[in-house]
């Protein structure tokens, strides 16, 4: 029973190196395969996808309007908690439909929801809101009007709150997306992928014998002897070849 076991681990792992040394006899093909998804990925992302371009503004969240006397008096435990405890109710009012209609007839574009996007921190009453368009120009406009319109828009629904900004909306220099080289690198994986298993099963499923390698390595086949190929070695012109043809002509 336990010799059982061992020559079927064996066998396993014969066929496991077997693999290997397909693999690498056919090393080419995946290295062209990897090569053909890295480039239909950088054409794609340079040339047909449109860029989009992002900028931001962060904004401190009190839960009292700022006053003379709140300005004198420092911020509490209490004051933070519950201005964390608003965060969430700041989060959508900023992108709520009337902010973005504000916002949108202050900048004089098409404005929709998916441009905007809010992120709460953690351990601080600070949100982050992202602005994203197909324009740089248009991000920095779309995020000055936001931080115009959100604070008047909080102390309206949530009475006696205020909304400080911290960082100024700013005009983006290069695209947030497509990621090119991440896209590539993406591609060339799912490359190396689809070519290493499509190896395998084709190695599978095509089970010819093609030469005496293929009985020892796919069937553990012991090779007892070989025909020589005479074609090959005449047109190499060796000394096999000369004497077969010399033997031909007596």
């Amino acid at each position: 029973m336990q010799n059982t076991k061992n020559e079927q681990a064996t066998a396993r792992e014969v066929d496991v190196l077997r693999l290997l040394r397909m693999l690498w006899k056919k090393v080419w093909i995946i290295v062209g395969v990897m090569g053909i998804f890295g480039i239909l990925a950088w054409g794609y992302s340079s040339f047909i996808i449109q860029p989009t371009y992002r900028t931001s503004f962060s904004a401190y969240i009190n839960n009292r309007a700022i006053t003379e006397e709140t300005t004198n008096n420092s911020t509490t435990t209490s004051d933070l908690n519950a201005s964390r405890g608003l965060m969430y109710v700041y989060e959508d009012i900023v992108s709520s439909r009337t902010v973005l209609q504000k916002a949108a007839a202050q900048c004089g574009f098409k404005v929709n929801a998916g441009m905007v996007s809010v992120v709460t921190a953690e351990t601080a009453p600070i949100l982050t809101v992202y602005v994203t368009t197909y324009n740089p120009v248009n991000s920095q406009q779309l995020a000055e009007a936001i931080a115009d319109v959100a604070p008047v828009q909080v102390a309206e629904v949530v009475k006696g709150s205020t909304m400080t900004l911290i960082d100024p909306p700013f005009t983006p220099s290069s695209p947030y997306s497509p990621n090119i080289m991440r896209n590539v690198a993406y591609s060339l994986i799912l490359g190396l992928l689809a070519s290493v298993i499509g190896l395998v099963i084709v190695d599978v499923v095509y089970d010819n014998v093609l030469e005496g390698d293929d009985l020892e390595n796919r069937y553990h086949i012991p090779v007892v002897g070989r025909i020589p190929d005479y074609q090959l070695a005449q047109r190499n012109d060796s000394r096999y070849g000369q004497t077969k043809e010399r033997g031909v002509r007596r």
